[in-house]
């Protein structure tokens, strides 16, 4: 019996595959444009979020449904065989995780780094900037900003820069205001 594969190094291998071909064809930043439009289709439509996420379809039929979506969406034929031989492996399901790990790899590639910067309400340009400057100072490498809103992190910010966290945030103050009062009450 084989070794099973975790997720991450899945999503990768499959990633690094669709990023040499892209970049064979020179239509790597069309596919990841493509790819990041695909990927969030599960967040915005149930319908395509079951097809993607229920094992209980037929892979065949799965595979024939992509085909039409994506060729009928004009996508590129890199991207429609790359769904297609997903949905007949049964991996569909990872194709948000594929398409984080194929944007991570692309920069990597360039020389960037990618800094999923998270705040509570959207940030202003500038804002921006003043991090994805900082951090670039920092690691000395072009930092390339992706921002989310989470409510949950109340004011701040936290940033992901790889494998490294940086929490900003008023929610990781707490928290941690939390941890050193517990601590304190043991003494």
């Amino acid at each position: 019996m084989g070794k099973k594969i975790s997720t991450p190094l899945l999503c990768r291998r499959y990633a690094s595959a669709l990023l040499d071909l892209a970049e064979k064809e020179k239509s790597s930043v069309r596919v990841a444009e493509e790819l990041a439009q695909i990927a969030g289709l599960g967040d915005t439509s149930p319908a395509f979020r079951t097809v993607m996420k229920d094992p209980t379809l037929n892979r065949s039929e799965v595979a024939r449904a992509m085909e039409k979506i994506l060729t009928d969406a004009q996508a590129s034929r890199l991207l429609v065989n790359f769904c297609v031989a997903l949905a007949g492996n049964g991996r569909l399901r990872f194709l948000p995780e594929i398409a984080a790990a194929f944007h991570t790899l692309a920069a990597e590639h360039r020389g960037e780094l990618r800094a999923e910067i998270i705040s509570a309400a959207p940030l202003q340009a500038a804002q921006v900037n003043h991090i994805t400057d900082n951090l670039g100072k920092a690691v000395g490498r072009k930092v390339v900003p992706v921002t989310k809103v989470d409510q949950r992190v109340l004011g701040g910010f936290t940033v992901k820069l790889g494998s490294r966290m940086l929490d900003a945030s008023l929610a990781g103050k707490l928290d941690r205001l939390k941890l050193h009062l517990k601590m304190e009450s043991r003494v």
